[in-house]
């Protein structure tokens, strides 16, 4: 009984551990450990209630055996984690038969009238070094699981040293990220637009960056999905609002007002009914007007949720345009543009890159102008990065120009420098 597990009848954590214990100290034994965790679990008893999850954790255990029969030993180690131990000296075929597990584990489980068809992952670590302690054995076929849940779930993956070192570097980015959002290490950068007409500055986007201390200054997609996973993007949302606004008030006061003042905003952020108090409290220099980018899968996926739909409402009463950002790479509908009514479509840089030498490409990014102009929508090109291809968009009718050709993006002190002293038409870099 101290060593069963009392809802499936398999090996509990205690005998796992003890096993395997008692293996390492045997020479010339491979043992290997296969780490299960079933996807989602989680839903299954938040839905169907636990008497519903105990029964999956049964059949789920049941399968497992017909899986991996004797010699291998399969054990429960709590919640819907299971591990095997495999003992084989050519574990080649491991992660076949992972897989193949994988496939008889999602097969339907009736549950009275409801019915579920659990997903399952695998992550493998191969036993017979000698530095294969217990919990370095599990450690590593954990990072193996946790491998396979962030390449998609339902699949098995093997642990290798490049993983372990690349989840290593991931965990301690996460670490950083935490502890540079608390001590104020996420910077507003700005990137100017201008009229792609008179070259006159029009405004700016605000970009988030990243100065860690041990790595420099890091660009969004460096950081961004892991501050995701962490839940920080809103958070990190806020801070860009708040500095890039206070540096627009600051830059009207001394004389320089800025036009428009872009920011990103995430799905996340579109959901909390406070971020229009914080505007509020926020926008205190109106002179300055502010337009929040939302990207396309914010607002095109087939619905928009009626609380970001009154949020995006009740933004525009206190003045806040709104912009559709990477447009022409989502999922956009006339009929979702139709209900954002936004004041910019920003035509994404995979199609500006292309807007010489693809004739199509040219055609699409005209007709997408005369449809904007059509809804009373100004369009942007981001991405502009030669003079050939500003002097193209603005025959094509684009209102407004951003790119290296302008000027990259820089830091608050270097983009007030840039303000105070450029000309009042901008034409490029210089």
């Amino acid at each position: 009984m101290a060593y069963e597990d009392t809802l499936t009848g398999l090996k509990n954590r205690r005998f796992i551990e003890d096993e395997l214990g008692r293996r390492a100290g045997e020479t010339g034994r491979s043992t290997h450990v296969l780490h299960m965790d079933l996807d989602r679990f989680k839903q299954i008893n938040d839905t169907l209630g636990h008497a519903a999850g105990d029964a999956v954790l049964r059949v789920v255990a049941k399968r497992l055996r017909s899986c991996f029969p004797p010699p291998a030993i399969i054990g429960r180690m709590g919640g819907d984690e299971f591990i095997v131990l495999v003992d084989t000296p050519d574990p080649g075929g491991l992660l076949d038969q992972a897989n193949r597990a994988i496939r008889d584990i999602r097969q339907k489980i009736s549950l009275g009238e409801a019915s579920v068809d659990p997903g399952a992952s695998f992550g493998i670590a191969l036993g017979g070094t000698s530095e294969d302690s217990v919990q370095h054995l599990l450690s590593k076929a954990d990072l193996a699981l946790y491998e396979a849940k962030a390449l998609g779930r339902n699949r098995a993956e093997l642990f290798t040293p490049e993983l372990h070192n690349r989840v290593t570097e991931e965990k301690a980015l996460a670490r950083d990220l935490q502890l540079g959002v608390q001590n104020n290490e996420i910077e507003t950068w700005f990137q100017p637009q201008i009229d792609a007409v008179s070259g006159r500055l029009a405004g700016a986007e605000a970009l988030m960056r990243w100065h860690c201390r041990q790595r420099g200054v890091l660009a969004p997609d460096r950081f961004m999905p892991t501050a995701d996973a962490l839940g920080l993007m809103p958070q990190i949302d806020s801070i860009v609002l708040r500095k890039a606004l206070k540096f627009a008030q600051q830059m009207a006061e001394d004389g320089h007002v800025l036009p428009r003042l872009s920011i990103n905003v995430c799905s996340d952020r579109l959901t909390d009914s406070s971020i229009v108090d914080d505007v509020r409290t926020l926008w205190l220099d109106r002179r300055t007007q502010l337009s929040f980018e939302l990207v396309e899968t914010v607002t095109f996926d087939g619905k928009m949720s009626e609380i970001i739909k009154h949020n995006l409402d009740r933004l525009r009463e206190i003045g806040v345009s709104l912009e559709i950002d990477d447009f022409g790479t989502g999922h956009a509908s006339i009929t979702a543009l139709l209900q954002v009514e936004p004041d910019f479509l920003k035509i994404d840089r995979s199609l500006v890159a292309s807007v010489l030498s693809d004739l199509k490409c040219r055609r699409l990014v005209s007709h997408v102008i005369h449809m904007a102009e059509a809804m009373n929508i100004a369009g942007i090109a981001e991405g502009v990065e030669t003079q050939n291809q500003a002097l193209c968009l603005a025959d094509l009718g684009c209102h407004q120009l951003q790119g290296f050709y302008i000027a990259a993006p820089m830091p608050a002190s270097r983009f007030e420098s840039f303000l105070r002293t450029s000309p009042t038409r901008l034409t490029s870099t210089g």
